[in-house]
């Protein structure tokens, strides 16, 4: 008997479990800074690292370049902070120059004090500037300790113009969406080679200003993005599913009329050969009813327009 499917992302598919991971000694953490390993001992009382910690090290610190996305699911109080914090740094100990690389984004305010704290604490010693937008300043007071604004330097000629004025003054910023968006047009996110998002679930269940896609935008992360005219728009959809095999995904549309017009379309394609449901209320669906629907391994994909 066939086993239904899973709605996983693709590269979700074969999780490094962290219970796993044995603790590790610091002392015997490979390839850590020594700089980072008397920090960890010495000024926080760190002896060895939490299963969590030692598997995010193995992952993101080695000889290959780290290009690719983490999705870190841990208990409360099992060390997730550090676990991201000490590669960042370790990462960037040897690159300090006056550009932010670093951004990590956290739903409240004492979670970001909770988070700089860590990374103030790491980069004590090896050079490295922590920034805070979380709202604890006038946004004037706070952007100044971000980037280096006109005025701060102006020399003795009036007309003067420094090649430090916008530059940053942090090189990992921890911040909350709301506060990020006050500033982000300022900031030089073109550096940026890590985004953190702490407590992803809580953040990425409220829109704060669309934060995520404005951040994306301005960074030059490579995206997989698709950009094609509006009329071919099914046919690089039915690509889409079609790579995606027995995934099952939900498509998003704009209106309920249009999630009726592509429901009908994209079931004109017999060689998909899955099952395709509309959730509108043109068609007078409820959630109860849909969503059952949904899990069931006939169906493997969902149309419905945005609330």
């Amino acid at each position: 008997m066939e086993q239904p499917s899973v709605a996983i992302l693709p590269w979700m598919h074969h999780p490094v479990d962290i219970t796993r991971c044995q603790e590790l000694p610091v002392c015997s953490v490979p390839l850590m800074e020594r700089r980072l390993q008397s920090v960890l001992e010495e000024n926080m009382g760190i002896s060895k690292l939490f299963s969590v910690q030692v598997a995010l090290w193995q992952e993101t610190v080695g000889s290959d370049d780290f290009e690719r996305d983490l999705c870190i699911n841990s208990p409360t109080e099992s060390g997730k902070t550090l676990a991201y914090a000490l590669p960042i740094v370790q990462n960037l100990s040897t690159n300090t120059s006056d550009r932010l690389f670093a951004l990590v984004v956290v739903p409240t305010r004492d979670l970001a004090l909770q988070v700089k704290r860590v990374f103030d604490a790491l980069a004590s010693s090896l050079g490295l500037h922590i920034g805070l937008a979380a709202g604890q300043s006038s946004l004037r007071h706070e952007l100044s300790s971000l980037i280096y604004l006109p005025g701060e330097d102006d020399g003795p000629d009036p007309g003067f113009l420094s090649p430090l004025w916008f530059q940053s003054k942090v090189n990992i910023l921890v911040a909350t969406p709301g506060r990020l968006m006050d500033h982000v047009n300022k900031l030089s996110l073109k550096h940026l080679r890590y985004l953190v998002v702490d407590e992803a679930d809580r953040l990425l269940r409220e829109d704060y200003q669309s934060w995520l896609p404005t951040v994306l935008k301005l960074t030059q992360f490579r995206l997989a993005k698709i950009i094609c005219e509006r009329k071919v728009k099914p046919l690089y959809l039915v690509t889409l599913l079609k790579s995606l095999g027995k995934e099952k995904c939900i498509v998003f549309t704009r209106s309920v009329e249009s999630t009726h017009h592509l429901c009908k379309l994209l079931n004109c394609f017999g060689d998909l050969k899955i099952g395709i449901k509309e959730f509108s209320g043109l068609k007078h669906q409820l959630s109860k009813f849909c969503y059952p629907k949904f899990n069931s391994p006939k169906t493997k994909n969902l149309v419905k327009p945005k609330r």
